[in-house]
Parts: C-alpha cells; structure tokens; sequence
C-alpha cells in the first residue's frame, strides 16, 4: 500500500506552489550567506565622506546619457554583466588592448558591446572625477550607473554598496566559458550560473534584463532559416514572428548594423513583458525560448510572467548579488587604472572599432508581429550631416558698399589714429627688434670639461682617497668623488691650490691649464693629456656597461686634426699601463727598441 504524506493530499498546483515556496525560501537564505561573504569590504557609506555626492552626480549623467539614446539602459546593463561574469566586478572590461595584451572587450563575444554603454560610464567617471578626484572607483561607477539606468527606465531600485577596487588585468583569454552562448543549453547554463554562486531562479530573473534588450541578426538567423532537416524555422518560434524577422535580416546580403529587440511589445521599458513574450513563443535566442520550456525554468517563467513585483524584487536580489561577485576591496587592487576624465584606463571614444559602434548605427523595432512588421531606423547612413558651420564674425569697414562702416579706423586718417595698435608697431618700418644687431652665438662644436684643482686632489691625497704613487686617471678622479655626475667632454686640470702638491704626482686628464702643469712638474710629477671620444669616456668610467650588453671595449679614438696639438697620447681601453704616443700622418713611427 502506497504511503500517504500531507503533500500528496494537495492538488498539482498547491504542491508546485508549496515546492517553489520552499526552494524560495531555501535560496534566499543560501543567497544571503553568499552576500554576507562576498561583500567583505563593501559599504553603503563607503563615500559618505570622501565624496558624498557621488550617487546624485552619476543619476543625473545617466538621466541625460538615456535622453540622448534609448539603447544605453540595454547597453549598460549587458557591459555590466560581461564584466562582473569574468573575473568579478573589477572593471576590467573597460582597459583597452595594447600591443603586448589583448583585453576582455576586444574579445569575439564582447565585440558587439553598444557604444552608447561605454560612453554613460566615461561619462559618470569624468563628472565624478570633477567633484572628487581620485576618490571613487570605476568598479563602483559602473555598479550604480546601471542601477540608475535600469530605475530610469521602469525597473526596480535598490542600494549599492561600494568600496570595489579596480582591477589591473584585463585578458581576452579568460572570458572564453565565463559567459553564456546564445546556443548552450539550459543544463549549461545552469552550470555556467552555479559557477558564480547563482541559483536556477536568480538566473532566470537576470536574464530578464532581455526586456530591454536587443540583438544582432546573427544570434537568430539559425532559427529563421534552415533549422534542421524537419523544420525550416525553429518550430518553439513563433512563425508569424519568424517570417517578420526574415525582412530586416534577409539570408543574404546582410546589413551587420541591424539589430532585433528582444522584447518586442516594450522595447524600452523594463517589465516583465519578456516573460509573457516566452509563454507565446516570442523569444528572440534560443536560450530565451528555452527558458519557458525546460521544466526547471518554465515555473519561475510562469510566475514572473504573471507577476511583475516577484520579477523584480528577485532581480533586485540577483542584482545585488551579482554586483558583488569576485569585488576587490582594500589593497586587493591597485589605483584605478582608469585615471582621471577617463583618458588612460585605456579606452575613449575614439578608440572603439566599427563592430563596438554597430548597435549605434541602426536599430530595428518589432511590433505587432501577428500584423507585419514595423521598422525605422534610429540613425542611418543617410542620417548623417557635417557640423553646424561656425558663424562668421561680422567684419567691420570693408567699405562704403558694405553697410557695416567705413574705415573702422584701419589707418585711414593716420596710423594708430583709431582703435589700440599692437605692442612694439612703430608706423610700418623695420621695428627695433630687427634693427639691432646680434651679437655672439653658440658653438654647436664647443667642447665642455668638468674643472678639477690641484688643492682638491691634495686633499682627497691626504684622506687616503687617492693612491699618489700610482697613476691619477680621469676614472680614479671619478671613483674618488672629485669630478660630479656627469662628464660631458673630459677633464681640465686647473691650478687651483697648487701650493699644496709637495710631492710628485702623474695624472691622466684631457686638458691642463699652464699653472697647474707648471706647479705639477715642480714637484717632479708630470701631466699627460689624452684623448678620448665620448663612447671612449663610457668605456673608461663605465666598463661593466659594456660587459652588460655583451660588447667589446671600443678601440682607441683618434683626435680630429684641429686637436691634434692639444693631446699628448690616446686614451687606451682598458686603463692605460703605458702612454700611447700621438703621431700625426705625416711622421713615422718608430719600432720599440
């Protein structure tokens, strides 16, 4: 004998309700967890202070960005979502593609992501950037812009809680599988959802977001023409709504810019008109049509079909949850990458390719499918004009004919005779500026040595800095802090306390005053000038840099024929042992003994 419990007393529909009641009840308790978890960090005063105005100043940007577009609610909405679905909320979707990185909206299934949704979130950047520079987040703009724009057009609104930090990577190749397919199924779907910590029901109220939504005709041309070998048309479709669809979306010859909407009762309104859409076989994706004929979807169809509060008091808590999926707070992130007006985090306008702007271009309506269809255009090719031309300023005196005056003291009666004459005219003649005469100029060819005295040397001598029985370079000089940073074209001996040298001392420099030399050899030491070019000079003060990229010391450098008295030898690489004796063409030179 079969076993009888309380449920089996109820009618089918009262144990549906009292199922669905109780996963409800379930998944909200599991959903609050969740939040309690993944909003670590996050509040709803996170601004009150550094910036208090900040969700006034993004509603009233979103409320001007809708007047001028309709589509951008839609196009929010989905950027939004692509970017908390891949890698949490971190607005990563934003950073623009460089040479050495491709980024998520360069991907193939972000590429269709509207203009006009990028556009109202640089736009909420720059204002708000205005009022508090470097102070809210892009993660947190985009967060309570799509709020705004959902709330504007007929939606719920709720709270955002904010303190996301923007995320620094941006990669093309971590979106493949983190976002649903027009042609997944409903268990993958589900999969994809469960994945991010979202349940059947939260899935099914997100993808309400389609009542303001609208696609390319590639997405449902499968379903429009040759579905499979039975059925030419997708027979779960509406086949008046089918037909309608092949006009705009001919099989060939296919104008990329058209789009469909999704909802094609209240394209612009968000209500829960998509759902009873489903229940007629309206569903423009097959994901969409699928969901109101699985049976683990069908019911929360069903009910938010009927009820449009239910729709979106659970989409507000969808929302919400999904808002917070995988945020960064605290040090999780770095500064924004988008800096200030929204320049640099990688993306403007101007850099959108012509598949991010086709749903500006043209947008197809649907409506009243069971009559025909009904379509316009937003903008068109054919729309389009140049600028309004700026208005000629009026120009006075051009004479008698003209109307508009005389002379209007041009000079008529007498230069400066009417109106302010520049600074510096003198009545026509060659002005004063020119008559003088230049004098000097700058050699281009001007050799710069750093000074180094005697009495400098003598000291660091005496501290033990510098070994005086060895021989003194330009490198030891370097190395024992008596030149500065930089030594443009060689060293210059000056006799600057040259009664200090008591004792003899043999140095290595590029020039030498006759003091310095005189007082030098006075003490039985000797001054040697040597020539070195500027590679020259890298490889005696820096040798390492050579070893560094892997080259070889340069050979010894001649002097140019006008230096040729200046020098004594070349500067030999490394340090000279010996002094390298300087012949000019004409002489021999002599074998070593």
């Amino acid at each position: 004998m079969a076993s009888i419990t309380p449920l089996s007393l109820l009618s089918p529909s009262s144990r549906f309700f009292f199922h669905f009641l109780f996963n409800s009840v379930v998944i909200l308790l599991i959903s609050c967890n969740l939040r309690s978890a993944s909003a670590v960090g996050l509040s709803y005063d996170f601004y009150n202070k550094s910036c208090p105005n900040v969700d006034r100043i993004i509603h009233n940007v979103a409320s001007q960005k809708l007047a001028e577009a309709p589509v951008t609610a839609a196009g929010a909405l989905r950027i939004f979502f692509h970017d908390c679905f891949v890698e949490g909320c971190d607005a990563s979707v934003l950073i623009a593609s460089s040479k050495s990185n491709k980024a998520e909206k360069d991907s193939e299934i972000n590429l269709s992501l509207p203009g006009d949704g990028f556009d109202v979130f640089f736009r909420a950047k720059r204002a708000v950037e205005l009022q508090c520079p470097g102070v809210v987040s892009c993660a947190d703009v985009m967060a309570i812009a799509t709020r705004d724009l959902v709330n504007l057009v007929g939606g719920p609104r709720w709270e955002v809680q904010k303190g996301r930090r923007d995320g620094l990577v941006s990669k093309a190749s971590r979106v493949p599988g983190n976002l649903p397919l027009g042609n997944q199924t409903i268990p993958q779907l589900i999969s994809l959802f469960k994945s991010k910590g979202l349940s059947v029901l939260e899935m099914v109220a997100l993808s309400g977001g389609h009542t303001i939504g609208f696609s390319h005709c590639r997405e449902f041309m499968p379903r429009i023409y040759g579905y499979n070998k039975s059925f030419d048309i997708d027979p779960t479709m509406n086949q008046d709504f089918a037909l309608s669809l092949r006009g705009p979306c001919p099989k060939r010859n296919l104008d990329p810019t058209v789009v469909a909407l999704n909802d094609v009762t209240t394209p612009f309104i968000f209500d829960n008109a998509y759902y009873r859409n489903l229940q007629k076989g309206l569903g423009l994706l097959t994901t969409d049509q699928m969901l109101g004929l699985d049976p683990l979807t069908r019911p929360y169809v069903n009910i938010m079909a009927k009820d449009e509060q239910i729709f979106f008091d659970y989409f507000v808590k969808a929302m919400i949850k999904m808002s917070e999926l995988g945020v960064k707070t605290g040090t999780d992130a770095g500064r924004d990458e988008i800096k200030k007006q929204g320049v640099s985090y990688a993306l403007s306008l101007k850099g959108f390719s012509k598949r991010h702007n086709i749903a500006m271009h043209g947008l197809v309506v649907l409506g009243e499918v069971l009559r025909g269809i009904r379509a316009y255009s937003l903008l068109s090719l054919n729309d389009l004009r140049d600028n309004v031309p700026r208005k000629q300023k009026t120009r006075k005196g051009r004479g008698i004919g003209s109307g508009k005056g005389k002379t209007a003291g041009r000079g008529h009666k007498g230069q400066r005779a009417r109106g302010n004459g520049k600074l510096g005219f003198e009545g026509g003649q060659t002005p004063m500026r020119r008559r003088l005469p230049k004098r000097g100029f700058k050699n281009p060819f001007s050799l710069t040595f750093q000074p180094v005295g005697l009495g400098k040397i003598a000291k660091l001598i005496n501290a033990g800095e510098i070994d005086s029985h060895e021989l003194i370079t330009m490198k030891t000089l370097k190395d024992a802090g008596a030149l500065g940073k930089q030594i443009e074209d060689g060293v210059r001996l000056m006799g600057r306390g040259s009664e200090q040298i008591k004792w003899p001392i043999h140095l290595e420099v590029s020039r030498v005053t006759v003091r310095a030399k005189e007082a030098v050899e006075a003490a039985g030491g000797s001054v040697r000038r040597v020539h070195y070019n500027k590679l020259g000079f890298r490889a005696l003060l820096k040798p390492e840099w050579f070893e560094k990229k892997g080259r070889l010391l340069p050979k010894p450098a001649r002097p140019p024929p006008k230096l040729k008295d200046k020098v004594d030898s070349i500067g030999r690489l490394p340090a000279p042992t010996k002094p390298i004796p300087f012949f000019t063409e004409e002489e021999p030179v002599s074998s070593p003994a």
